[in-house]
C-alpha cells in the first residue's frame, strides 16, 4: 500500500512493555519485521523510550510541528492502570507500533502478522476509513489506533457485541478522575449506533471492527480514531471541562485496561448477564427511540440490542404487514403475552443504515 500523500519515510517504531517480550518478538515474529521493511517501511526496535517531534509535511501548508505519541508516558499510564482495575497478566498493550505519519492504522495492522494484542497508533493517519468506506480525518492532537485480538473460532459469545465493548469502554475511559467529572460525561458524552461517541449531536470518536478467520483462529481488528486535542475538525474532548486532563497517552491506557476487562467478562458472562449491556444502553441516544424502516415502510421503537448483537426494533402493529425489512437479516419474530402480540425486527449493523437524528434506517447503499 503506497500514497502520494507520504512525503517521509515510512517509519514504524516497535516498542514492547519488557526487554523479554522484545526478546520473544524478535523471535517469533521476525519474519513480519522483515515483510515490513520489505514493503519500503523503515522499522526500529528501540530500547529505551524518549519522547520526539516530527514534522507535519502531509500539507502543502506550513504548519509548525506534530508532537509525537509519548511512549513513556504510556506505558507508565498503562502499568498504573492495569494496577489499579487489571492485576495479572495483560493481554493487550503489551506491543506498541507508533507511527509518525501513516496512510491507515487498521491497513498495517491487518496487512501484517503482529503479535495478538498488538496496538498501532499514528500521530496522523491521512487515509483513515470508518464504516461504509467513509473518511475519518486524523490531524495532529487526535488519537488514532488500531488494535489486534485473536480469539478462538466458534467462541460461545457472539463477536458482534465488540465493537459495543469497544465503545463502552471508549466513552468510559474519557472523563477525568473525579465523581463529577464522570456525572457531567454521562451527561454530555453519548453512544450513537452501532459505534460512534457523541458530544451535543457532534462526533467526537468513531469505531470500526473487522475481522478474518484462518484455521481455528478468530482475529478481530478494532479501529478507533478520537478528537482529543486536535483545533479540527469537529469538536475536540479536552476543551470540555470533565475531560480537560485528557491526553492521547491516557486515554489510550485506560481504554486498552478497562477493553481488556470488559471483553474478559463478556467472554465469561454474556452481554447482560455481565451487566455491560446495562452500561451500554444507559450510554446510548436511542432507547426507545421511534424508527421507520425504510424499505418496508414499517415503524417501531428502539427496546435494545437483541442477543445476536442487532438492533431490536419492536414494531408497530399499525405500521402495515409483517415482513422482512430490508435493513434486517433475520425476519421479525412474534412474542405473545396476556392476549397481546409484539413483532420485532433485528437490524444487523453491517447491512444497515442509521439516521438517528430523522429516525430512519435503511439498507447501506
Amino acid at each position: 500500500m503506497t500514497s502520494d500523500k507520504f512525503a517521509l519515510p515510512r517509519r514504524l517504531l516497535v516498542y514492547c512493555d519488557s526487554l523479554a517480550r522484545r526478546q520473544r518478538l524478535l523471535e517469533t515474529h521476525s519474519a513480519t519485521l522483515v515483510r515490513l521493511r520489505d514493503a519500503g517501511y523503515l522499522v526500529q526496535l528501540p530500547q529505551g523510550w524518549k519522547p520526539e517531534t516530527t514534522a507535519d509535511s502531509t500539507s502543502g501548508v506550513a504548519s509548525g510541528n506534530v508532537t509525537a505519541f509519548a511512549v513513556h508516558s504510556f506505558f507508565v499510564e498503562l502499568e498504573r492502570y492495569r494496577h489499579q482495575q487489571q492485576p495479572g497478566a495483560a493481554w493487550v498493550g503489551h506491543t506498541l507500533v507508533h507511527a509518525p505519519l501513516l496512510e491507515s492504522t487498521q491497513d498495517l495492522i491487518r496487512s501484517f502478522a503482529f503479535p495478538d494484542g498488538t496496538v498501532v497508533v499514528a500521530d496522523r493517519q491521512v487515509s483513515g476509513r470508518g464504516r461504509r468506506g467513509a473518511t475519518w480525518d486524523s490531524p495532529g492532537g487526535s488519537l488514532a489506533f488500531s488494535l489486534q485480538l485473536e480469539l478462538q473460532n466458534g467462541c460461545d459469545q457472539p463477536v458482534q457485541f465488540i465493537q459495543y465493548i469497544a465503545g463502552l469502554a471508549l466513552a468510559e475511559s474519557i472523563p477525568n478522575e473525579s465523581p463529577e467529572a464522570e456525572q457531567e460525561a454521562a451527561r454530555a458524552l453519548h453512544i450513537k449506533w452501532p459505534n460512534d461517541l457523541l458530544v451535543d449531536g457532534l462526533k467526537v470518536a468513531g469505531i470500526l471492527c473487522e475481522s478474518s478467520v484462518f484455521r481455528d483462529r478468530f482475529t478481530v481488528y478494532v479501529g478507533i480514531g478520537v478528537n482529543v486535542a486536535n483545533a479540527a475538525p469537529t469538536a475536540a474532548l479536552a476543551q470540555f471541562s470533565w475531560a480537560s486532563a485528557l491526553t492521547r497517552e491516557r486515554l489510550l491506557a485506560r481504554f486498552l485496561v478497562r477493553f481488556e476487562r470488559f471483553l474478559t467478562i463478556f467472554l465469561d458472562k454474556g452481554w447482560v448477564a455481565s451487566g455491560l449491556g446495562a452500561r451500554y444502553t444507559a450510554r446510548w441516544l436511542h432507547q426507545r427511540q421511534l424508527v421507520l424502516l425504510a424499505e418496508t415502510n414499517q415503524r417501531g421503537r428502539i427496546i435494545g440490542l437483541s442477543q445476536q448483537g442487532c438492533l431490536l426494533v419492536e414494531l408497530d402493529p399499525l405500521s402495515g404487514e409483517r415482513g422482512r425489512s430490508g435493513a434486517s437479516a433475520i425476519a421479525g419474530q412474534a412474542q405473545c403475552e396476556a392476549g397481546t402480540c409484539s413483532q420485532y425486527i433485528e437490524v444487523e449493523p453491517d447491512v444497515s443504515s442509521f439516521d438517528w437524528q430523522r429516525g430512519i434506517v435503511q439498507r447501506k447503499q
